[in-house]
Formats: structure tokens, sequence, C-alpha cells
């Protein structure tokens, strides 16, 4: 080979590198950005609420003793026994800006806390872009046409891309670790109706590239139960299950779908029984 041609052969490396370099830089570029307009969504619909505290007045005499205590208010009458979020979701604010959010998704101990999006008519138009349509590689956090918006499907997939960055559904992973798994069981996602749902986590594990919808037939109760019974014969050690916890096709759960570095084939994905539902009172 000649030094012409070796010269030729250079400039075209050359120069597939640079343009490689540049579609990275964009999508880097691309991606804070989605990241950024995600913060700015928390910060301006997500509103913390504390509960006010119940303050007796000074009494001026003795009073009697009731005849019947009265019981203790809690600020989560529907939601006894379950450590809920305070806090509450501007829908209408975010509809503005988002028209395709329905839920709120928000997972203690991760960094998981972003609204859920479905459009209308196209199952996968949230894989590539933010809630507001821009383009990004990292996507929003969705669900597809094959899941109805008000959770009364029998399992509810909601996906979200494993970013390297640690934004969308990267944090997921952290429920491969068994003291994450064990310490941290409870998912909430809030709706524009004010209900709060608790699901409890009983499963992460890795599962094959299959549409779950369309590999089960999720809304029957066989379909369903083959998905659940599946899940006792999977054989990767690492996989996690709540010890004790019981599911059945009485139950409605939700599955949260991410990738797996290194494994296109495979899926990493954490299940969760709704336990509880109800309205906060402030």
């Amino acid at each position: 080979m000649n030094n012409k041609k070796r010269n030729i052969i250079a400039y075209i490396l050359f120069a597939v590198a640079a343009v490689c370099a540049i579609i990275l830089i964009v999508n880097a570029i691309r991606d804070n950005s989605a990241q950024r307009e995600m913060e700015e969504m928390k910060e301006s619909f997500v509103v913390e609420l504390t509960p006010e505290p119940i303050v007796s007045a000074e009494p001026t005499a003795t009073p009697e003793p009731p005849a019947t205590p009265e019981p203790t208010p809690t600020p989560f009458p529907n939601l006894e026994g379950y450590d809920v979020p305070a806090r509450t979701i501007d829908f209408a604010g975010l509809n503005e800006t988002a028209p395709h959010a329905y839920a709120w998704l928000y997972i203690p101990g991760t960094d998981i806390d972003y609204p859920i999006i479905q459009h209308p008519e196209e199952p996968d138009y949230y894989l590539r872009r933010t809630p507001e349509g821009k383009d990004a590689t990292a996507g929003s956090i969705f669900t597809q046409l094959y899941n109805s918006t008000d959770w009364t499907d029998n399992n509810t997939i909601i996906y979200g891309h494993n970013m390297r960055n640690g934004s969308m559904f990267a944090t997921l992973h952290n429920f491969e670790e068994k003291e994450f798994f064990e310490e941290n069981q409870y998912v909430y996602i809030y709706s524009p109706d004010e209900t709060i749902r608790v699901y409890q986590v009983f499963g992460a594990f890795e599962f094959g590239d299959l549409h779950l919808m369309l590999s089960y037939a999720m809304n029957t109760e066989g379909g369903y139960g083959d998905f659940l019974s599946g899940l006792t014969e999977l054989t990767n050690p690492d996989n996690l299950f709540r010890e004790g916890m019981q599911v059945s096709t009485e139950d409605k759960i939700i599955t949260l779908s991410t990738c797996i570095r290194g494994k296109e084939n495979n899926r990493f994905l954490v299940t969760a029984k709704l336990v509880a539902e109800g309205k906060l009172e402030y």
C-alpha cells in the first residue's frame, strides 16, 4: 500500500472518529439538558407538605376528663401504617409543560422522582423524547398504550433508560443489592385526583427481552398467572424476591423495566404489589 492510499484511509478514519465524537457531544448536551428539564419539573410541580401538628390550648382551669378519650388524629387516615411521603403534585401546571403526564413516580432511596408519561397514539413516542416532546437519548419514564392510565390493569409496565449519568432508571439497579432490597420496600405513585398508591417491592431480577404485554395476556387470569408463576422458575442466583410475601392473580402490580449494560438481550425488572391507596389529609 502506497503512502497516498495510507493517507486517504487515515483521513477517512479521522473523519469517522470526528463525526462520532460530535454525535457523542451532541447527545451528552441533550442528555444534560433533559436532566435539567426533569429537575426543573420537580422543583416547579412537586410540593413537599408538612402536616400541621395538633396544638392544645392552655387550659384556664382543670378540665374534667372526657368520658371517652378522643382518638389521636393521623395525617394519613386512608394510608395508615405506611410512611407515605407528604407531598402533592401540581398536575395542572405540569400538564401545561408535559401534556401527556398522568402520574408521578417516587422511589425513596433512589434518584427516581419523575412524571409518568403515555402518548395517546404512539407507544414508543417518549422512548427518546422528554416529557415536553424534545429529542433526548434519555427519553422519559413512560408506559405504552397496552396499559390503561387508571391503574386498573393487573400489571402496569413502566419503562425507563439506564443512563450513565445516573438519571432516569439508572438507580433502579440499587435493588440488585440485597441490603438495599430489604431496607427499601415501597414505591409511591401520585395521581391527579390526589390518590396516592403504595406498592411494596417483591422482586428484583433479570428477565429476557420480551415485550411483556405482548408475550403474556396480562389482563386475563391465565396470562397474568403464567407471568407470576414464571417468576418462581427464574434460576439466576442474584435475583431477589421478598421472603414470605404472597402475590396472586387477585393483586395489582407494577413492573419497572430498564436495560442492563452489557446484556442487550436481558432486562432488569423490579416488581411491586399494590398494598394501599388513599388521599392525604392536610
